[in-house]
């Protein structure tokens, strides 16, 4: 029989080592930071959401003439197709608008060397 105390030991560190390793890489990263007043930060939000719920709304409107048209209406002469428009509009608009914002927000930030 065998026994266990009497076989040899395999070196870990030694040339039949196999698996991985893991290295460790230390990085350093240097971000611009925005001061935003918290009106500034709530007309931004306000913004993104205006933006989300008129093109949402917009898809809907369009998606419902879309079935219309299916059933041969003339898609230039219905409510639904022109209220998709406008809501198509009022989103580019509010998209333009948080755009202005943020261009405002990083035009009057300066830059702190420490």
């Amino acid at each position: 029989m065998d026994n266990p105390s009497s076989t040899p030991e395999t070196s870990i560190v030694g040339a039949s080592a196999s698996g991985s390793r893991v290295v460790s890489i230390y990085v350093e990263r240097k971000m611009k930071i925005l001061a935003i007043p918290e009106t500034e930060f709530d007309t931004v939000s306000l913004m993104s959401a205006a933006t989300t719920v008129a093109f949402a709304i917009g898809s809907f409107f369009l998606n419902m003439s879309m079935g219309i048209v299916e059933k041969q209406v003339s898609i230039t002469n219905t409510p639904i197709f022109l209220a998709s428009m406008a809501f198509f509009i009022a989103g580019v608009i509010a998209l333009v608008s948080k755009r202005g914002i943020t261009k405002k927000i990083k035009r009057d930030s300066i830059t702190i060397t420490t």
